[in-house]
């Protein structure tokens, strides 16, 4: 994506918040470690099954509502972790702070 996008979610402002609550309760506080990247955020997984069907549901769910943002997967070898990468266009790494109540590069 080349063209500058606009930091706005597409979700109405309760289904927004309900959903800020359910991604933070329920996927990032799975992960094993936040990695402050120049333009995101990096999470770390374990790389279960599980854990990866979640997180890739996650993506196709937030590509819907949040088309500014970029999401990619890393999945290290012998099963390993997986990495979740988000970033976006400029700003969106102040927002990801704002949303997910990152704290000196770590969820609070």
């Amino acid at each position: 994506m080349n063209e500058q996008s606009e930091i706005i979610c597409l979700l109405p402002e309760e289904a927004f918040e309900e959903r800020i609550q359910l991604i933070v309760e329920k996927v990032f506080a799975k992960r094993t470690a936040v990695i402050e990247q120049d333009d995101g955020y990096t999470l770390n997984f374990s790389g279960e099954a599980e854990q990866i069907q979640t997180l890739t549901a996650l993506i196709v769910q937030e590509r819907e509502c949040c088309p500014f943002l970029q999401f990619g997967l890393t999945f290290l070898p012998n099963q390993g972790d997986v990495h979740l990468s988000i970033s976006g266009p400029d700003g969106v790494k102040s927002y990801l702070q704002s949303l997910l109540f990152i704290e000196n590069g770590r969820l609070a």
